[in-house]
């Protein structure tokens, strides 16, 4: 009888114990998508160093896209939420996605290794 509330509350531990797993997996994977955008966006803004005119294409959202043509392309606006817009300079934007993808870079390697931890555990628990 001992033995099965022992077994019980193991089985239990390892539910949630594995279920907090899947959400570490799942806030890493965000994460990664994060890093890939903000290296996107490091890309593109480092393209147009150089250029002072170009044309593209702008999202409108929704998989909508429309040809644009970038006029001045010494500045961009950056959100700073509450729909709140800051006009930076090109150079001053890479820093602070630079910046950003230091900051995500340091959280991903904190939860790789809850993650490794959790696993661990979990293993320990078969």
């Amino acid at each position: 009888m001992e033995q099965n509330k022992e077994d019980a509350a193991k089985m239990m531990e390892y539910q949630l114990l594995n279920q907090q797993f899947g959400h570490l997996q799942q806030q890493l994977q965000s994460l990664n998508h994060q890093l890939e955008e903000l290296e996107l966006l490091g890309s593109d803004l480092s393209e147009l160093k150089d250029q002072k005119e170009a044309k593209t294409f702008s999202s409108l959202g929704g998989g909508i896209f429309i040809e644009t043509e970038i006029k001045e392309s010494d500045s961009v606006l950056l959100s700073v939420g509450s729909n709140i817009l800051v006009k930076k300079k090109k150079e001053d934007a890479i820093r602070i996605i630079g910046k950003q993808k230091e900051d995500l870079n340091r959280i991903k390697a904190q939860l790789e290794n809850e993650v490794h931890k959790f696993n661990l555990h979990l293993a320990s628990l078969k």
